[in-house]
């Protein structure tokens, strides 16, 4: 169940360009292109670079009726306050497996971008009736650029012995585009748009169950952060909702 964020880097250029995928170490790359083994469902996505003009998604079955451009993007490196994503969760878009997915981008003055596509498995609603909190965490790992880097988290309260449901992610770094989660058993690695600073509102897409469950943990094994960023910054805040199921 859930969903897997992939990203996207490499400099576009002042014509489409095809993007690099970030390695992912969960779905493969084929021909420099991910390579989903399964049917997938898009639900959110978004292209962003300091100048971007226009992306769009690469796949063989899309080509039958037209290749999708992606909109709105994000004009700077890291999203800001009120930037948002294209958000497909109304009709989710069919990402056919065994067909190689690619982004493509075109910047004005030819910068440095990410993409990023987060593909459903199935989706699975949030708990009925539970009361959602909001739990806090830091970290003052190095990121390694360009790349998804797993940081070390201290969280600011420790749970009740419980089952927990995540039903929402918030991460706040300066050069963090993107972040995800690992849960222990869990094979996707759902995620959020970053935002370069606390005070930015975010896109609520990402919040209080929008997206359904990311996960589920017990107290004992917290989920893992990894965050994807364009420079080796250490400061991170992370906020992730929770629903206590069990």
């Amino acid at each position: 169940m859930s969903f897997h964020l992939l990203a996207y880097n490499g400099t576009a250029a002042t014509s489409l360009t095809d993007i690099a995928p970030i390695t992912d170490n969960v779905i493969n790359i084929v021909n420099s292109h991910f390579f989903p083994q399964n049917n997938m469902s898009l639900i959110w996505a978004t292209g962003m670079s300091a100048n971007i003009n226009r992306v769009r998604i690469s796949q063989p079955s899309l080509r039958l009726i037209t290749l999708p451009w992606i909109r709105p993007l994000i004009g700077t490196a890291v999203a800001g306050n009120q930037d948002t994503v294209a958000d497909y969760t109304r009709s989710p878009l069919r990402i056919r497996g065994l067909e190689e997915l690619a982004i493509e981008a075109l910047d004005d003055s030819g910068g440095d971008f990410f993409g990023l596509l987060a593909l459903q498995d199935s989706y699975e609603a949030p708990p009925a009736g539970g009361d959602i909190y909001t739990l806090r965490g830091t970290s003052t790992t190095a990121a390694v650029a360009d790349t998804w880097t797993t940081v070390t988290v201290t969280w600011d309260d420790q749970l009740p012995d419980g089952v927990y449901a995540v039903v929402g992610m918030v991460l706040v770094g300066a050069a963090a585009p993107a972040g995800r989660l690992i849960f222990e058993g869990q094979t996707w690695r759902p995620g959020c748009l970053g935002t370069a600073d606390i005070e930015n509102q975010g896109d609520d897409l990402f919040r209080w169950g929008r997206l359904g469950v990311f996960g589920r943990f017990r107290q004992t094994a917290m989920p893992q952060v990894q965050v994807l960023s364009n420079t080796t910054t250490n400061s991170w805040q992370i906020y992730i909702d929770i629903v206590k199921v069990g």
